[in-house]
């Protein structure tokens, strides 16, 4: 495949929520000496970019954000610790979590993966967290 054939399959399956197909097309790009800065920045991203504008138009819905959410995550699996090793930085950390007596995750994980995916590190402290660890995470 080419590096182009690979790009435009890893935008088409990220959008699509084809996680197994977006891995397996990470894998082969990385197999092949492709940049793992470019997969990000010239299709994964402008995936996740076009889901969310068809979110905002009613053409998809929260189930549709989440399979691509997904599918990003499993490029982002094998991606994350080469941009670490290549230098490219995080814009910043985030924590994340949800409030004390909400046990609902499905927003949060969503947004992580968008964060994540952005560049951003994400300090998930997971469901039902209490205020003092927001502040102690903050803090730390």
């Amino acid at each position: 495949m080419t590096d182009e054939e690979i790009l435009k399959g890893l935008y088409d399956y990220t959008i699509l929520g084809k996680a197994p197909d977006v891995k397996n097309l990470t894998q082969t790009g990385l197999d092949q000496k492709m940049d793992p800065v470019a997969m990000l920045y010239q299709a994964l991203l402008p995936a996740l970019q076009e889901v969310g504008r068809r979110f905002e138009v009613g053409d998809f819905f929260v189930p549709e954000m989440l399979m691509s959410a997904r599918a990003m995550q499993a490029a982002l699996n094998l991606l994350r610790p080469l941009l670490a090793a290549a230098g490219e930085k995080t814009l910043g950390k985030v924590v994340m979590g949800t409030v004390k007596g909400d046990v609902h995750d499905i927003g949060k994980n969503l947004c992580n993966i968008m964060l994540e995916g952005a560049g951003f590190e994400v300090i998930d402290l997971g469901v039902n967290t209490a205020p003092e660890k927001f502040v102690a995470a903050v803090q730390q």
